[in-house]
């Protein structure tokens, strides 16, 4: 599995809430010596950054110096919890991904002696204190680290596809949704289990497909689904690319199918793809992706579920989503969550 295979560490890092004139920055550090550096808006689950930047350290001393950064905070972060937030108002976030373990937290320095000495806080809540002191110190390392390259062999790596790859804090939501049972989202291995996953969930109220029908759809979409998004440039590529195989579908189902049914199990399975974190990497394309849409809920949105109305809901939930900074796909699994826990609601700012 892919699983962004070159990835030594990244930290994704949020202003505090209601800091609207503020940017998240997102930082990465692969194998080769290649760093980037992203800003985007706070809390964005979306593929636009306000900017890009990327760099390689050639200098073999330095890729030494890479070697040790990970590996000492490899040891120090060992056994780090997944959640080390403590809901404190006005404070920072990160999400942070080191060795590929996603850990959402407080971005806060704080003193950790005299949070002791306050009493206001349990040995639970100390010890993620800790965790999040940790990784503050990681990340002024991780800067100290960058100013002692050797700037005469650095290189500019402006159109490294890293720059494009999932940021932490929607992983990190991806992860949430998987790990919850009361989200009752199948953890999948490989494309034809995705597919057979995403059946199961859109026709679980439903008449199952004949044999025939059902893997006639199903070839269809192991054939073309993950081709025709990787072969899009566009987004509006993607929708006719999208629209012709959701109509080739419902040939194969030999009718069986209606349009928003196909497109259902189609979409879920671009889901499922994702949330594997194999076979879509890039925030680019998961843009393009579709929210899915049941016919009963889309008859309970628009009145009706034909081509049509699936096609206005994808349109008018782009234009919302896109508002939110958030990517349909994303705002599926927020809606995901949120529907398991209705209580307390649940943001857009990973935070469960």
């Amino acid at each position: 599995m892919a699983q962004f295979a070159n990835e030594l560490f990244a930290i994704q890092l949020d202003p505090p809430k209601g800091v609207s004139d503020s940017s998240c920055v997102t930082y990465g550090l692969y194998e080769g010596g290649l760093f980037t550096v992203r800003t985007s808006a706070p809390y964005a689950e979306e593929a636009t950054n306000k900017e890009a930047q990327a760099f390689v350290a050639k200098d073999p001393k330095d890729q030494e110096k890479i070697r040790t950064f990970v590996a000492t905070w490899k040891g120090k972060l060992a056994d780090i919890p997944v959640a080390t937030g403590l809901n404190e108002q006005g404070v920072s976030t990160f999400n942070l991904v080191l060795d590929g373990k996603e850990v959402y937290g407080n971005y806060h320095l704080n003193n950790l002696e005299e949070a002791k000495a306050s009493g206001h806080f349990n040995a639970n809540e100390l010890k993620m204190i800790e965790w999040n002191n940790r990784v503050v110190a990681l990340v002024e390392d991780f800067f100290s680290l960058v100013q002692s390259l050797n700037k005469t062999s650095i290189g500019p790596a402006n159109n490294a596809a890293e720059l494009d790859y999932l940021r932490p804090a929607p992983r990190y939501l991806m992860s949430l949704v998987l790990d919850d049972p009361e989200c009752h989202i199948e953890k999948v291995s490989g494309k034809e289990d995705a597919i057979k996953a995403a059946a199961r969930l859109a026709f679980k109220d439903e008449e199952a497909l004949d044999g025939k029908s059902y893997n006639e759809v199903f070839m269809g979409i192991k054939v073309n689904a993950l081709p025709i998004l990787e072969k899009s440039p566009t987004m509006k590529d993607f929708d006719v690319a999208h629209s012709a195989l959701v109509h080739d579908l419902v040939n194969k189902s030999f009718g069986k199918l209606s349009y928003v049914q196909a497109a259902y199990w189609l979409d879920l399975s671009y889901v499922y793809f994702l949330l594997s974190k194999e076979f879509i990497l890039s925030e680019t394309k998961v843009s393009y992706l579709h929210a899915p849409v049941s016919t009963k809920d889309l008859v309970e949105e628009n009145g009706s579920a034909d081509e049509a109305a699936y096609l206005f809901f994808q349109e008018e939930g782009r234009k919302e989503f896109a508002l939110l900074h958030v990517s349909p796909a994303y705002f599926y699994l927020e809606g995901v969550f949120s529907k398991a826990h209705p209580e307390p609601s649940h943001s857009s700012n990973n935070q469960a």
